[in-house]
């Protein structure tokens, strides 16, 4: 199944946990793009100063139970896919300007309530580590909307 590419608005909050606290939150509001190949959801944005990687460019791809979220930006000096699979523990590459390190994500908990139309919320809870670097948990909510007076939250 192909769909045309549909515009679309995405609210984003991603959120970082310190014990049970929440600290270092980002929220923004972007437009993207969705569409739909082969059974699976795309959504699209390009990144920037709010989200901390300009020039980058994302894609989430959401198929039956996984969310996959890839960010890219050639001039940039990024590249990074994560998998989330609830109770899966998963690893990959996360590349920088300053080099590559070992990423390993541990899904808690994943919610895709998109409805037929491409609108509604996805949020992923995760633990993070990169390389011994960075750990912690992780939260990400997005809301898909088709207009930008329904993005103003949940």
């Amino acid at each position: 199944m192909l769909m045309d590419t549909k515009d679309i608005i995405l609210k984003i909050k991603g959120k970082q946990f310190i014990g049970e606290e929440s600290e270092g939150n980002v929220e923004f509001v972007t437009n993207g793009r969705l569409y739909r190949r082969n059974g699976a959801t795309y959504l699209v944005y390009e990144d920037s100063e709010l989200s901390g990687f300009p020039g980058c460019t994302t894609t989430i791809r959401l198929d039956g139970d996984s969310i996959r979220m890839k960010r890219y930006g050639k001039d940039a000096g990024y590249d990074t896919g994560m998998e989330f699979r609830k109770g899966k523990r998963l690893t990959s590459q996360y590349d920088t300007p300053y080099g590559s390190f070992a990423m390993e994500v541990m899904t808690n908990g994943v919610r895709n309530d998109l409805s037929e139309k491409g609108t509604g919320f996805i949020s992923i809870d995760y633990d993070l580590s990169i390389e011994g670097l960075a750990e912690g948990r992780n939260a990400l909510e997005i809301e898909v909307c088709e207009n930008p007076q329904d993005a103003g939250g949940q």
